[in-house]
């Protein structure tokens, strides 16, 4: 009796090992996950007085799991579903989750839930230094006229309403049948419209389009799909 009660314990013992040894691997597993997110400047603080790292496009693409990107950068600022694109009037349903921070505001949308479509990256208050891979551009320094000589495009457009004036333009960058579509442009109250290829102010002179920073850029998997951060994505 004494022999199989030792038998016993001894069985219930190993269990209670490989429980506890199981239970410290995963911890340690999902310790080093955090760390490494942490040591890579990767995860982003869900708190819009923080700065953004200026690789974080490196770590969000297009095409790439909404999941991923919800783990860096955190809890949204706002959710909502109704998409609108520049070039394209018609609305659509899609998952957009916008995120504010100190030195840039970013916007990431998925149609399915599942990956991300679109990715737009805008300027706000503090200092930005966006990379844009793989264009060889930065958020906040580059200007309109870098971008352009890069990223072929077709559609350049001046919009005006009564809450915002901007100057957009669209074009595609990468190999055959893995294009990205690029939409990018600056903010300019002062202007009147965009005509034989020229932004004009009010007295008709020319206010040099291609000198003029970049406040915006939107990364999408189609075309007609970018845009920038509006008011609207505010409200």
């Amino acid at each position: 009796m004494d022999f199989i009660c030792s038998n016993i314990i001894s069985i219930i013992a190993i269990i209670i090992a490989c429980y506890a040894a199981y239970f410290a691997r995963q911890s340690f597993l999902h310790k080093s996950y955090d760390e490494k997110l942490a040591k890579n400047n990767i995860l982003i603080p869900a708190d819009s007085g923080k700065n953004i790292p200026s690789d974080i496009l490196y770590h969000l693409n297009v095409n790439s799991s909404l999941d991923s990107a919800k783990t860096i950068l955190g809890n949204p600022f706002r959710m909502f579903t109704n998409g609108y694109s520049l070039f394209n009037n018609d609305s659509f349903n899609t998952n957009a989750l916008l995120y504010t921070f100190k030195n840039c505001d970013i916007l990431i949308e998925s149609d399915d839930g599942k990956v991300l479509h679109m990715i737009a990256v805008q300027t706000s208050f503090g200092e930005c230094d966006i990379e844009i891979p793989p264009l060889g551009v930065i958020l906040g320094k580059a200007r309109i006229g870098d971008l352009s000589k890069v990223c072929g495009f077709d559609k350049a457009e001046y919009f005006r309403s009564s809450k915002d004036a901007y100057f957009a333009m669209e074009g595609y960058f990468g190999n055959f049948g893995y294009y990205r579509y690029y939409t990018f442009g600056c903010y300019c109250t002062n202007a009147k419209k965009f005509e034989d290829g020229k932004l004009l102010d009010f007295e008709e002179a020319d206010m040099k389009v291609e000198d003029m920073l970049i406040d915006f850029i939107a990364i999408s998997d189609s075309e007609n799909r970018g845009h920038n951060i509006d008011y609207r994505s505010f409200r």
